[in-house]
């Protein structure tokens, strides 16, 4: 470039510094082939008071990237004057005062956010009112309007609840409330409002089981979850139509017995309500009727009926016409005892209890009418169970896999698990080394008719009692043994047995049908019609 133009462009820079254009001035001067001449040495000497004035004047307009630029330059133009140091740490003071503001409002923010998810509303407004940075007052203007709309609808939703509680409106009143907890979960008035609501929900329930209107107890049993609200009362009710529900079942399927044993429970929880005690009465009525009919006579012959067979003749030809067994007399003998049972404990549930030799598994509803009939993609005898002295074995009719290993024939052993047809599961239990007895669990969801889930196949003995080497698990319960003698069923226990409540000693003859009792323990045992 020649001399001239670089006079020219001096000259420009400084026409620029005295009519304020700084920051044109400053970009002529430190061109590279300007700023070494000594003119342009004068100009940029010019620059640095008012660069730092305006640096000033940035920094008190909270500007302070661009008063940090400013200051920048006027220590390149002309080094670094004692201002401009002071200036400089000031500017860059207040930058780490700025980000630390600006970081103390996102933490807000965030707290906020986080206070409005969990519904506390004035605790996430008492946050955000420290929270008004310039940088970030959008974000804080858009957590307050949402807090304030989240405080809207929950009060709305409250008003609502309150309103429907005051008209006997527990539908209604639920379902509001339960609306205003998920908006607002952690608000005070919202939690003593679903306090009210579930109390009162449970007082709706009370008085729908007292009267029986047990779908209504159920309706709104099932609305009080969605109030997050689960203290015993709760679980008491619950359990009280679960009750209700199994004695409704056992009724329809014509197991009086298993009805009566829910009635009763039942009336534990419900001792005010009068249905509750007219079943009862209505239950024991049917079950004593029963028991009287299979304690006497043509008892002896019931697993002879179950199989559709003849009954034998009677040697004593006046025995037809003879006096019935008086109730609770002692069961029929052993052989007359029939080939099915049904083991109801109080607190373990239902078992069934076969004392053939051979046992069939199979198909449920297979016109083989296997002992053990389950639902899935099996032959209608699939495999046979065989008990030889105190040995079983398994023989597969169709596909049939111990342990995960195909077989045709096995020697069982404890815990083995059996798989039939690939999907349905069996696991085989000889708990105890006190019977051969042993337990068949079903497996995969599977249930008999009744509920059953656990198969006894009995040899001469079932041991009762906790832990793991009892056939039939009873928790807390005291060691009873259940055997099949001359005189029938026999329990002994160390505990005094009662048999519909009345006292019968430590060794007992049971009377299919009745209510047995000795300490914890509680069951009833009646025989079974169907199968093989």
């Amino acid at each position: 470039m020649f001399d001239w133009r670089r006079q020219w462009r001096i000259r420009q820079a400084g026409n620029a510094l005295r009519e304020g254009r700084l920051d044109e001035a400053y970009e002529i001067v430190t061109e590279p082939e300007l700023r070494d001449y000594r003119q342009a040495q004068g100009v940029l000497e010019g620059l640095v008071d008012p660069l730092l004035d305006r640096a000033a004047a940035h920094l008190a307009k909270g500007s302070l990237e661009d008063a940090l630029a400013d200051v920048g330059r006027a220590i390149e133009a002309g080094g670094n004057r004692p201002r401009a140091a002071d200036l400089r740490r000031e500017i860059e003071a207040a930058i780490v005062r700025r980000e630390d503001d600006r970081r103390r409002t996102r933490d807000r923010l965030e707290s906020a956010r986080g206070h409005l998810d969990r519904g506390e509303i004035e605790a996430g407004r008492a946050v955000l009112d420290g929270a008004a940075s310039a940088a970030t007052g959008v974000s804080v203007e858009r957590v307050r309007h949402a807090l304030e709309a989240r405080e809207r609808d929950a009060r709305d939703l409250a008003a609502r609840a309150e309103a429907a509680l005051g008209r006997g409106e527990i539908v209604a009143a639920i379902d509001s409330a339960a609306r205003a907890l998920t908006i607002a979960p952690g608000d005070p008035e919202i939690e003593r409002l679903v306090s009210r609501t579930a109390g009162a929900a449970i007082e709706t329930i009370d008085a729908a089981l007292r009267d029986g209107d047990l779908r209504h107890a159920e309706t709104i049993l099932a609305r009080i979850e969605a109030l997050r609200f689960d203290p015993p009362a709760v679980a008491r009710r619950t359990q009280a139509l679960g009750l209700c529900r199994r004695a409704a079942g056992a009724i329809v399927a014509g197991t009086f017995e298993d009805a009566r044993i829910a009635i009763e429970r039942l009336s534990a929880i419900l001792a005010d309500a009068a249905w509750v005690r007219t079943t009862s009465d209505a239950l024991r009525a049917v079950t004593d009727s029963l028991l009287r009919l299979r304690s006497g006579p043509l008892g002896c012959f019931e697993s002879d009926a179950a199989r559709g067979a003849d009954p034998k003749p009677a040697a004593d030809p006046h025995a037809a016409t003879a006096a019935p067994a008086a109730f609770g007399s002692a069961p029929c003998p052993a052989e007359t005892i029939p080939d099915r049972l049904l083991l109801w404990v109080d607190g373990a549930g239902a078992f069934l209890i076969l004392r053939s030799n051979r046992i069939a598994v199979g198909r449920a509803g297979s016109s083989a009418r296997p002992h053990i009939a389950l639902v899935g993609d099996l032959e209608g005898v699939h495999a046979e169970l065989l008990r030889v002295e105190e040995d079983y074995f398994l023989t597969a009719r169709g596909p049939v896999e111990v342990n995960g290993k195909p077989v045709d024939e096995k020697l069982l052993a404890d815990g083995d698990r059996v798989a039939l047809g690939g999907k349905t599961t069996l696991t085989f239990r000889l708990p105890s080394k006190l019977s051969a007895s042993a337990v068949v669990k079903l497996g995969g969801g599977q249930r008999l008719e009744g509920h059953i889930r656990d198969v006894v196949l009995l040899d001469r003995a079932i041991v009762f009692g906790p832990g793991d080497d009892a056939h039939i698990p009873v928790r807390g319960g005291p060691r009873a043994v259940l055997t099949v003698g001359r005189d029938g069923l026999r329990l002994k226990t160390a505990e005094e047995i009662e048999i519909d409540g009345r006292g019968a000693g430590t060794s007992a003859a049971i009377p299919l049908g009745a209510r047995v009792r000795a300490g914890d323990l509680s069951f009833a045992v009646t025989g079974l019609g169907g199968g093989r």
